[in-house]
């Protein structure tokens, strides 16, 4: 079993390890769904609802390049966009203030991203329930950058790895040794996320009932669903949906990451489909683990175990990987294993100082657990939607979300849904997205894991 060397600091409790991490993992994409920076978005005018940037312009809070002089001037913005005055635009005031304190962001930041929404025509309760799920998705600004395209398709690069096997020294007055590393390039889509709520005036309307009916459906009265004024937390059914809403997308995204199937599109009836994580480290040259008993992929999966992940990363060094910000995205039951690993101190015969050490840090959003392997440092994050039986070392300084800049509109908008003359209301969120992993070579796959 490889040696594994790593620093343990008060962390064994596998349930609250999962607890802990579940609670702000934003899903790589999810992930990752958002930074969208320096976009390009266009407004044709700062009052205009729904034609403007909508999210996208939240999504870019961690690098835009408009600045606010301060919170005082960001929040008067927020106001006039927004018609909030007296104790609404207190509550948005102080809401911005509790998540500068709260997130990675700045009370300002969290004003500049209430613009955004007040802009996408969201009203004072409808930014109060937003804001929180935008941050979220703003996060993902930590992953190298984001990449805006006019296309609908993109390509990222791929190269032979450098090895050197043996030197032929050069001779004095003779020719140069030629070299030279074969490219290629892979092509990658754009996956269209197309999103909608969609409520009754009556579901709207009924706040003072806990379960009213359901959201589109015609309003009916029991006895067992009226609420005393007061108990039901939701006041604005609409701004309630569109908060859940964005989460919905982010882990929507944060799926197709792990598990797109690459399509096109030129298939007759069938929709274009991002490359996901597991079908790209299997493009020639990717890097994989076998951790099933033959460790050919045609025994009994195992539970995930530290030499399995050092393995993974000896194979991925070994093909060139520069291993930069490499993290392992794994489940929370292939997180209790390496956690029950640690504290029967089966990693390695005969040492005791293993571990995961205290988060430090956050990468697009993930919040990350350091490891201390012979290879390196590594990331340690929680995912729901990897692929069974399989769990991944991504370097995440290597992936950049790719997105489509609609004109008029942005990488990421929110707009009103004609309902004819039904007595109804409804809102989308549009955005098209893809990720540009890199070379395939610079990440890797644990096959085989129970």
């Amino acid at each position: 079993m490889a040696d594994v060397n790593i620093n343990i600091n008060a962390k064994n409790n596998a349930k609250a390890a999962i607890q802990s991490l579940t609670a702000d993992v934003n899903k790589m994409v999810s992930a990752v769904g958002a930074k969208m920076q320096q976009m390009g978005t266009s407004i044709s005018s700062a009052g205009k609802k729904l034609a403007g940037i909508g999210l996208a312009g939240t999504a870019a809070l961690g690098g835009m390049t408009r600045t606010f002089a301060g919170f005082d001037d960001a929040m008067a913005k927020v106001s006039a966009l927004s018609g909030a005055t007296g104790d609404d635009l207190l509550k948005l005031r102080e809401t911005a203030k509790s998540l500068g304190s709260t997130t990675k962001f700045s009370a300002t930041q969290a004003a500049e991203g209430m613009n955004y929404l007040a802009m996408a025509g969201f009203d004072t309760n409808q930014i109060l329930a937003g804001i929180p799920s935008t941050l979220s998705l703003a996060a993902a600004g930590g992953l190298n950058g984001g990449i805006v395209t006019n296309a609908t398709f993109f390509q990222f690069q791929t190269q032979d790895n450098v090895t050197v096997s043996s030197v032929t020294p050069g001779a004095e007055g003779g020719q140069p040794n030629y070299s030279g590393q074969s490219r290629s390039s892979v092509q990658g889509v754009l996956e269209i996320f197309h999103e909608a709520v969609q409520i009754s005036f009556s579901a709207q309307a009924a706040s003072g009932e806990i379960v009213p009916f359901d959201l589109s459906a015609n309003y009916k009265n029991g006895i067992d669903k009226l609420a005393l004024e007061g108990t039901n937390a939701v006041t604005d059914e609409l701004a309630y949906q569109m908060s859940l809403l964005l989460e919905t997308i982010a882990k929507k995204v944060e799926f197709q990451a792990f598990n797109g199937t690459f399509n096109d599109g030129s298939t007759g009836g069938q929709n274009r489909q991002m490359r996901g994580l597991a079908a790209h480290v299997n493009l020639a040259g990717g890097n994989w683990e076998y951790h099933d008993t033959n460790g050919d992929g045609s025994g009994s999966n195992q539970k995930l175990s530290w030499s399995a992940v050092t393995n993974l990363m000896k194979t991925m060094y070994t093909a060139g990987s520069p291993m930069k910000n490499p993290v392992l995205f794994c489940s929370p039951s292939q997180l209790l294993d390496l956690n029950n690993e640690v504290i029967k101190g089966t990693a390695a015969s005969g040492s005791t100082n293993y571990g995961i050490l205290p988060r430090d840090r956050n990468v697009g959003g993930v919040d990350i657990d350091t490891l201390v392997t012979p290879f390196g440092t590594i990331g340690m994050a929680l995912s729901d939607y990897l692929p069974a039986n399989k769990a991944y070392i991504v370097d995440l300084a290597f992936v950049k979300p790719v997105f489509l800049n609609i004109p008029g509109y942005g990488t990421m908008f929110v707009r009103d849904i004609d309902q004819d003359d039904y007595a109804r209301m409804a809102k989308a969120v549009y955005m098209e997205m893809g990720f540009d992993f890199g070379p395939q070579q610079y990440h890797g796959e644990i096959k085989g894991v129970a």
